[in-house]
């Protein structure tokens, strides 16, 4: 399966987010049989996806789960991948013994957002990621010809 990403940019900008940076997960409970990768900086690929981490299992049976930065709601999901479409349903809509599809954003505020994961054989992780964006803002000089200047703006 192919991660479905979200268009990144923002409606009313010629820029968008273009990475996500200083990317920090304060885990509280990992099951045994995942790993889990950090991506301290991560670009937005071609389909709009920003990936900030995932979770490997350490068997080939169990799915993968994926957290990446959706930009029209402002907040983190997460997406499951290794599973039949139907249990992909039911974690999205958190039925089933399956939950986690979107993070809840901290009540101590900012880019903070709260992941519990679960599964109907286990509890595969809890805990907290932080992260900053990097916004690409394009600027356009009307002095005779135009010039496009990328800049990079970090919030």
């Amino acid at each position: 399966m192919h991660w479905k990403g979200v268009n990144s940019e923002a409606e009313d900008s010629k820029g968008g987010i273009n990475r996500a940076f200083n990317t920090i997960v304060d885990v509280e409970h990992l099951d045994e049989d995942y790993t889990i990768h950090v991506l301290k900086e991560s670009k937005t690929t071609e389909q709009g996806l920003l990936v900030v981490g995932r979770l490997e299992p350490k068997t080939g049976s169990l799915p993968r789960f994926l957290f990446r930065w959706d930009e029209k709601d402002k907040h983190v999901n997460v997406d499951i991948d290794g599973v039949i479409n139907t249990e992909r349903k039911w974690f999205k809509e958190g039925k089933n013994g399956y939950s986690g599809h979107v993070a809840q954003s901290s009540e101590q505020g900012g880019r903070l957002f709260d992941i519990d994961i679960l599964i109907p054989s286990k509890h595969v992780f809890k805990g907290r990621v932080n992260f900053n964006l990097a916004f690409a803002e394009e600027l356009t000089a009307r002095i005779g010809l135009k010039a496009h200047v990328n800049s990079v703006v970090s919030h």
